[in-house]
């Protein structure tokens, strides 16, 4: 009779394998296999370990040091360029669903963004474990080859700062003034070795210093239309729109 693979992905950091092709499922991971799911010795799972690296796993052993033996395995390339997200949202609920949005979608990186028009900044750094499991259990539901990863809090002007040391070429999302130019030729701007990030900030805008800040610059402007959105919309719907224009570039040019 043929082995056949359960429906749900599970995900093991490469640390959990083993030179032989041996596999350790954590304590969260083998208890939702072996006491909700109840998968016996012998049935075979797919395994993403968030670097790329896709694999067919047969379950050897149950209980508390469940493991596994990989059967099969293939590597996924990571899209190019990487896109990230920085983003000001007050509330935890609201932020939660849209790290989860976004990590089915192939974000990068996501750094919650400490704004002056925001709630609750004082608790970001303390929601990181948090949203990190989130991304992890987007990463399990879409069947992403790679985990996004939850950075710490930072403030816009730390964030921009950074883009000027590193190859980071921030996306703002937000109106543009008059006579001020919308955006690039995105086909001349797309750089597989930079990271693009894009910039939203809260319902009730930036500041006027953060404004005064992002005019001083010549960063991309992303607008999304007329409605004013929630930002976790925005960073949504802006992720969509800049990875359809980024990674369309990439795929003309063979990257």
């Amino acid at each position: 009779m043929p082995e056949s693979r359960h429906t749900s992905a599970f995900h093991v950091p490469p640390v959990g394998f083993g030179p032989d092709g041996s596999v350790r499922f954590d304590g969260q991971e083998a208890a939702h296999i072996t006491r909700v799911l109840r998968l016996p010795p012998g049935a075979m799972v797919e395994v993403l370990d968030g670097e790329g690296g896709i694999y067919e796993v047969r379950l050897e052993s149950g209980g508390r040091r469940l493991a596994g033996r990989v059967t099969g395995s293939r590597k996924e390339r990571r899209s190019v360029p990487p896109i990230s997200v920085a983003l000001a949202v007050g509330r935890k609920e609201r932020l939660r669903a849209a790290v989860e949005k976004l990590a089915e979608l192939g974000c990068h990186r996501i750094w919650p963004l400490a704004c002056e028009h925001i709630q609750f900044k004082s608790s970001l750094a303390g929601q990181v474990g948090k949203l990190q499991a989130a991304a992890v259990s987007a990463l399990k539901q879409s069947r992403q080859p790679y985990l996004t990863r939850i950075e710490q809090p930072l403030t816009l002007a730390t964030l921009l700062a950074g883009a000027d040391s590193d190859k980071i070429r921030p996306v703002i999302c937000h109106p543009v003034g008059e006579g001020a130019v919308v955006q690039p030729a995105w086909g001349a701007a797309a750089e597989n070795d930079a990271q693009y990030v894009l910039v939203v900030g809260p319902e009730g805008g930036f500041s006027g210093r953060e404004l005064e800040l992002i005019d001083r610059r010549s960063d991309s402007r992303l607008e999304l239309g007329r409605c004013w959105l929630r930002s976790e919309t925005a960073a949504v719907a802006g992720f969509t729109v800049l990875a359809d224009r980024l990674w369309a570039v990439a795929r003309f040019h063979g990257g």
